[in-house]
């Protein structure tokens, strides 16, 4: 959702997410196990979708360890979801 090309409409111009869709490139997501990246990746899929991007992979990334409750909640959710994901294991 990052702005291109800033303007006076409410959502900044446009944005990194019109020039993925416009192209019709698929976009590989990537998030982690950290506070809060559940509720990121979640509205990230949901734009994604609302633009008809295609979501083929998610990755996990699991570098630096954090949280490791919130890692295998996290996960759990993910993988109920209807996108392969892939992770990237720490090797603290």
């Amino acid at each position: 959702m990052a702005p291109i090309v800033e303007s006076d409409s409410p959502l900044g111009g446009y944005l990194t997410i019109d020039y993925i869709a416009q192209r019709g490139y698929p976009l590989v997501l990537v998030t982690s196990g950290r506070l809060g990246s559940i509720n990121h990746t979640l509205l990230t899929i949901e734009a994604c979708r609302a633009r008809g991007v295609e979501i083929p992979l998610i990755i996990y990334n699991r570098y630096p360890a954090t949280d490791p409750t919130i890692e295998a909640s996290t996960l759990d959710y993910l993988k109920r979801l209807s996108i392969p994901i892939v992770e990237l294991l720490s090797h603290e």
